[in-house]
């Protein structure tokens, strides 16, 4: 069966949600898109291509009577926020998860986190850095990579008052993107400036060798990465959580355990675990959100 017949009809929007290291779209994929608007799909687009910006695209979107939303598009350059110190006015712990490659799980511990926390009675936000996050619904979240770099750090500053401050959160969780150490990703930078985070909680695929997309370049690892984090930013990194790929779970188990003894620091893997630990890894580092913790578990 197609996906249009398992759809059961033509879906409202056709999402892209490939995320190429060049940003851009292949001939291929470029068919299917346009096939998507001839249909009557509203276009998604996560790329750094704005295909509202070509006039192929434009026309199909005109004739169609379809909507392009490209969703790395940065605000006007006149009305872009160059960093200001307002983040001294988040009084919340800012923990930033970040990661020892590109697709390793980031996001998804950052979502898992932020909903441990909440379920625990911890008023937690998530603030996005990414085409993704922004894709899948994140109310606060600023695509850092498509802005130009003398913004980067203000953009995101303002994201997270503005989170703040319209939430009034315990917690402010904000998603990592690349690595602080991968040498085509500066976008970890970026999120410890703009960010000023208290905390970090850092992703590592220990059976990954070598970089995901530079196969010539090895992993980082974890001790080295933590070492760069805490040399880079006034910050510290409150815990690791393990990507289990290419792992059994017995290997997960006795991976936990060294990095818990080698890093001084607790340890846990965000799927096969109870996300209990997350809660446990946050609260430590942060004692005073104990109260609150304790007021919703009585």
């Amino acid at each position: 069966a197609t996906v249009l017949e398992l759809a059961e009809g033509v879906p409202d929007y056709f999402i892209f949600g490939m995320a190429p290291s060049s940003g851009m779209l292949s001939p291929i994929e470029r068919s299917l898109v346009l096939e998507a608007m001839g249909l009557g799909m509203n276009i998604v687009n996560g790329l750094h291509e704005f295909l509202n910006d070509d006039p192929e695209f434009a026309e199909a979107s005109r004739v169609g009577n379809v909507e392009i939303i490209d969703i790395r598009r940065p605000r006007p350059k006149k009305d872009l926020r160059m960093f200001s110190g307002s983040i001294a006015t988040v009084t919340c712990p800012r923990i930033a998860v970040l990661g020892t490659d590109g697709a390793i799980g980031k996001r998804t511990t950052a979502t898992i986190l932020t909903r441990a926390l909440n379920e625990r009675g911890i008023k937690t936000v998530l603030v996005g850095t990414g085409q993704t996050g922004l894709i899948q619904g994140a109310r606060y979240g600023v695509a850092v990579d498509a802005i130009p770099c003398q913004f980067c750090s203000g953009e995101l500053e303002s994201t997270i008052v503005e989170a703040f401050e319209g939430e009034q959160p315990d917690v402010i969780i904000i998603e990592g993107q690349g690595a602080l150490s991968h040498p085509a990703y500066l976008t970890s930078a970026y999120i410890l400036r703009g960010s000023m985070a208290n905390g970090v909680v850092m992703q590592h695929a220990p059976a990954r060798t070598h970089l995901g997309d530079f196969p010539q370049t090895p992993m980082p690892t974890a001790a080295s990465e933590i070492n760069l984090i805490e040399t880079f930013a006034r910050t510290k990194v409150i815990g690791l959580t393990i990507n289990h790929e290419n792992m059994t779970d017995e290997e997960v188990g006795t991976a936990i355990k060294t990095y818990e003894n080698e890093l001084g620091i607790p340890a846990t893997d965000a799927l096969t675990r109870s996300p209990d630990r997350l809660v446990d890894m946050v609260v430590e580092a942060f004692p005073v959100l104990k109260e609150k913790l304790s007021a919703c578990t009585i």
